[in-house]
C-alpha cells in the first residue's frame, strides 16, 4: 500500500483537542524548541478530526490518520472502509500497540448522526472498521492488553457491548448490563474482568468464561434516627481497580441524599467496606486514587470554624484485616 511504518511509541499520552480548532496543533508548532526537547514521551492526539503523533525524539508532528483528505496525505494507510468525516475520540491500550477510534460518518435522512468504531495498529499503521453505522455510543474503552473494546449502546437497549479489537474475531460479541443505568465498564489490570454498575448493583464479567457475576447489591444498611437498621438504595460511581486487580474503590451515593462516601470492594468475595473518614457532601467530597504500589490514598478538604483543613490518608490493603485496610500515613494541612 506504500504506507510508512509509524514510529514506535515509548509512552502514548492521550490528549484530546477540540476537533473544530487547531489549539493543540498550533501549540505544539509554536512551542519553543528548548521546551519541546524536554518532553519525555510521545503524544498521540486528535485535532481537527485527524490523528497526530508528536515524536519527542525528533520533536516533529506526524499526521497519522486523516479520514477527510481525499488523497490520504497521512503517513499511514487509512483503509477506505474506515474513511468518514472526523475522528472524534480515541482510546489506547496500555501496551501502546492498539487504538480504538470513534469516527463520524454523517447524518441520515431522518436526522440521526451515524458513527463508526475503527481500530488502528501503531506498528503497521493499519486502520480498519470494527462497527459501522451506529448512533453515537458512550464510554468507549479498550482493555489494557488491547484485545477487547467496550462501549455503551445509546439506543433503547443501553447495553454494554464487548468486542474483540481484532477484525478477524469480530463475531465474538458479548452484551452485558441490560438492566439500565450502566456505569463504569472498567477493565481489570490483567484484562480478564470487566467491572460495572447498574440500577441493581455491581457486576463482574469474566472474559475467559463469558460469565456475568452479580457481586454487590445496590443497597446499603444504615441506622435511622431510631437506631434501627434500614436499607437504602445507592448508586455506585467512579469505580477504579487496584493495581493488584482484586480490589476496587467505589464512590457510593445514596438516592435522595447529598451525602456520599468511598467504599473498598473485594471483587473475589463481594465484600464492601467503608473507607474511614470519607463521608462528605458534594462541596467537600473526598477524592481517592490508587498508588502504583497498591496503596489507596484519600484526600478530603473540610471547612471548619477555625480553619480549613486538607487531610491526606494512605491505606495499605490487608486481606486478613477485619476492615480490609490499615491507615499507614496521615498528613494534615491547615
Amino acid at each position: 500500500s506504500g504506507a510508512t511504518k509509524t514510529p514506535s511509541i515509548d509512552t502514548a499520552t492521550l490528549i484530546i483537542a477540540d476537533r473544530m480548532t487547531k489549539t493543540l496543533t498550533s501549540a505544539i508548532d509554536e512551542v519553543d524548541d528548548k521546551l519541546l526537547n524536554e518532553i519525555s514521551a510521545d503524544i498521540v492526539y486528535v485535532a481537527d478530526g485527524n490523528l497526530y503523533l508528536f515524536d519527542h525524539r525528533t520533536t516533529s508532528r506526524i499526521l497519522l490518520l486523516s479520514p477527510i483528505l481525499e488523497n490520504n496525505q497521512a503517513e499511514t494507510d487509512f483503509n477506505s472502509d474506515c474513511s468518514s468525516s472526523y475522528i472524534t475520540e480515541i482510546v489506547i491500550d496500555k501496551l501502546n500497540k492498539t487504538a480504538v477510534m470513534l469516527v463520524e460518518k454523517g447524518i441520515t435522512a431522518n436526522g440521526i448522526e451515524q458513527f463508526q468504531i475503527c481500530g488502528f495498529l501503531f506498528e503497521s499503521g493499519k486502520a480498519y472498521t470494527l462497527i459501522d453505522n451506529i448512533p453515537r455510543p458512550s464510554d468507549l474503552g479498550i482493555s489494557p492488553d488491547g484485545k477487547w473494546i467496550t462501549y455503551v449502546d445509546t439506543t433503547q437497549s443501553r447495553e454494554i457491548v464487548i468486542l474483540p479489537s481484532d477484525q478477524r474475531e469480530i463475531g465474538q460479541r458479548n452484551t452485558v448490563c441490560s438492566g439500565g443505568g450502566c456505569n463504569g465498564n472498567i477493565w481489570s489490570p490483567d484484562s480478564r474482568f470487566l467491572l460495572w454498575s447498574d440500577n441493581s448493583g455491581i457486576w463482574l464479567f469474566d472474559v475467559d468464561s463469558g460469565e456475568q457475576v452479580y457481586i454487590v447489591p445496590g443497597l446499603v444498611e444504615v441506622s435511622n434516627q431510631s437506631g434501627e437498621e434500614v436499607e437504602l438504595p445507592v448508586i455506585y460511581q467512579l469505580i477504579a481497580w487496584s493495581p493488584s486487580g482484586r480490589y476496587a474503590s467505589v464512590e457510593i451515593h445514596p438516592e435522595r441524599s447529598d451525602i456520599q462516601w468511598v467504599g473498598l470492594l473485594d471483587t473475589k468475595t463481594g465484600r464492601m467496606v467503608e473507607v474511614p473518614g470519607t463521608h462528605s457532601y458534594p462541596e467537600d467530597r473526598a477524592v481517592h486514587t490508587w498508588n502504583g504500589d497498591g496503596t489507596l490514598i484519600t484526600v478530603q478538604f473540610r471547612v471548619e470554624i477555625e480553619a480549613n483543613i486538607l487531610e491526606i490518608i494512605t491505606y495499605e490493603i490487608v486481606p486478613t484485616h477485619m476492615d480490609l485496610m490499615i491507615a499507614t500515613e496521615m498528613k494534615t494541612f491547615l
